[in-house]
């Protein structure tokens, strides 16, 4: 496996995004805190960023153009966030539950952004654009 990015819970879970290098897919891996494997296991076309929300739920930047999300069993569950998105690169999710999301555009001709969403998806404020393939964003 490949990692891309680690996400560490509230209770000490460990989650690795990682690209399977003989199966073509990307998959993320749950690990207990003494690094055991544990459930879930998700696997899933892309991910490039995998981040943690304070009530378990998982979110996964695919790289293209979404952001999918998980219950803590595994289970795919909303919001699934599209609007926009070209090349989604990472993902962080305040206290609030505002998500917040960094896209690097595909095109010569296209910039970077930074959007936020409510827990349920829908764009709100800020809205950042003209960034030079964004790769990174956290909350506190």
């Amino acid at each position: 496996i490949n990692p891309v990015s680690v996400a560490v819970d509230s209770k000490g879970k460990i989650y690795v995004a990682s690209n399977v290098s003989n199966a073509g897919g990307s998959e993320v891996t749950t690990y207990n805190a003494d690094g055991t494997k544990t459930t879930p296991t998700i696997t899933l076309p892309s991910a490039v960023d995998v981040v943690v929300d304070a009530n378990g739920k998982i979110y996964v930047a695919s790289g293209g153009s979404e952001v999918l999300t998980y219950d803590a069993n595994g289970a795919q569950t909303t919001p699934t966030i599209t609007n926009g998105l070209v090349g989604a690169s990472s993902v962080a999710v305040d206290t609030s539950g505002k998500i917040y999301v960094t896209d690097g555009a595909a095109g010569a001709t296209e910039r970077g952004s930074l959007t936020t969403y409510t827990a349920s998806g829908t764009p709100t404020t800020p809205i950042i654009t003209g960034l030079s393939g964004p790769s990174g964003v956290a909350v506190h």
